[in-house]
């Protein structure tokens, strides 16, 4: 395939090359939401709630396997990437050869082998999530990492960064609110869906193959339509692995902001994996209303999107982020109190949930529109300081980081359903969130980079 869109110079982004761009974050952010909001509860949705088909235990142990294979992997594609020359440039390559990998593992994994557990469902699921998160590293570093070269300067990095978070919304929207409503109209299906020939009995098979497909458009889309710099003496990099690391370590912008985006990323797949049960044995209401109750949170984000890009260019990106994790510590205690109001009906219990969690929404749209702008800025200061660049190595070092900490989230809401049984584990779990968030915004709180 060719390109079909060539930028006129460094930045000069048209408006349809920015969308083809911020397209491939929405399958991007869709796919780990899907995963980390229902997969959980897809394979263990307690007593009483469906079938299931692994022990809580073992799918803990399954899923923190694959992530720790993503968590380990994305230092070595950061690095394989910043070495790469190829016709298509560094980063392109990768989003090319593993992309079918993604699509193919996100739709497999929602066909176990069994309809009880069995070592044969835990080898099946461990198997997919090891391919998915490996090619999904492979895909997704590199995608991130040709933000800094084809945006250059504050402000284009600003409105591209909010391109990227219309592209985070429409995939969160799909991934946590969207897929979920469908996943509870199918459930009311008595034979599943048919489509023709197709038969789904269940929706999250529906939406496995339905994102699996998306996948493979949306992601090729910066294949088709982006191009590289043309290669140059700052993308020479003489580092081996090790030195690579350690030069990225060193850079004094980068570990407040790195500890922090860990704590981030922990919180925000802990609320996903608490939702679906929150909903159906606290609120005592459909799974769809899950998705809800995502959806509330990322509309409310893009309302504020505006805002928060207009703070970022008055105020600094630091203070409107850190703004947002203070926010975000003190609303999700709000979550627990809802269970215990004194309301009336189904009506009444949606609609307080769904104003709590709307207030999450300022702190979720910092979050979205700000984190990949910020960690442009500490690219660059790298560059000052080695003469390289080298983006995908800092994807790859967060992505280290912060997907062993996703890793954590399923272990900790697991933790606490053990210790505090799950209907009190539920709420434990969110107290628990709202601290890590507190924590977060503490750490971040030294970052030097003010702009």
């Amino acid at each position: 395939m060719v390109n079909t869109g060539e930028q006129k110079k460094a930045g000069d982004l048209t408006l349809g090359q920015t969308f083809a761009y911020a397209a491939g974050v929405i399958p991007a952010s869709y796919s780990p939401a899907l995963i980390v909001g229902w997969l959980m509860y897809f394979y263990y949705p307690g007593e009483g709630k469906g079938t299931i088909y692994m022990g809580l235990g073992a799918f803990v142990v399954v899923q923190f396997i694959g992530r720790l294979m993503d968590s380990v992997s994305d230092p070595l594609v950061g690095y394989f990437s910043d070495q790469t020359r190829s016709r298509w440039g560094r980063r392109i390559p990768y989003i090319i050869f593993g992309t079918p990998f993604v699509a193919l593992t996100m739709a497999l994994m929602w066909y176990p082998l069994t309809d009880h557990p069995s070592m044969a469902n835990n080898l099946w699921l461990a198997g997919n999530l090891l391919v998915f998160w490996l090619a999904y590293t492979v895909v997704v570093a590199p995608h991130l990492s040709l933000l800094p070269e084809i945006a250059p300067g504050t402000k284009e990095r600003n409105k591209v960064g909010g391109w990227l978070g219309v592209g985070d919304v429409i995939g969160m929207l799909l991934g946590a609110a969207v897929f979920g409503m469908v996943i509870g109209a199918v459930g009311k299906m008595p034979d599943g869906l048919h489509l023709g020939p197709l038969h789904f009995p269940d929706g999250f098979k529906f939406v496995g193959v339905v994102s699996a497909a998306g996948i493979l458009v949306l992601f090729y889309l910066t294949w088709w339509f982006i191009r590289e710099k043309p290669h140059d003496a700052s993308k020479e990099v003489q580092f081996n692995f090790y030195r690579a690391v350690r030069e990225t370590l060193k850079n004094p912008t980068y570990p407040h902001y790195l500890v922090m985006i860990a704590l981030l990323r922990m919180l925000v797949d802990l609320i996903f994996v608490l939702l679906p049960y929150y909903v159906t044995r606290r609120l005592h209401l459909g799974e769809g209303f899950a998705g809800a109750l995502s959806g509330a949170i990322i509309v409310g984000a893009v309302i504020f999107f505006p805002l928060v890009i207009w703070g970022a260019n008055r105020y600094g990106k630091k203070r409107v982020f850190s703004l947002g994790l203070l926010t975000f510590s003190c609303f999700i205690p709000l979550c627990i109190a809802v269970p215990f109001l004194p309301l009336a009906g189904d009506t009444a219990r949606m609609a307080a949930a769904v104003g709590v969690f709307a207030l999450l929404a300022p702190g979720a749209a910092a979050f979205i529109v700000l984190q990949r702008v910020i960690i442009t800025d500490i690219m660059d200061f790298d560059e000052k300081i080695t003469g390289y660049r080298r983006e995908a190595m800092y994807n790859g070092i967060e992505g280290l980081i912060t997907k062993f900490a996703a890793g954590v989230a399923p272990m900790i809401a697991a933790l606490n359903f053990a210790l505090f049984r799950m209907d009190t584990g539920i709420l434990t779990a969110f107290a628990m969130d709202a601290l890590i968030t507190l924590c977060a915004y503490l750490i971040f709180r030294p970052y030097p980079i003010e702009k």
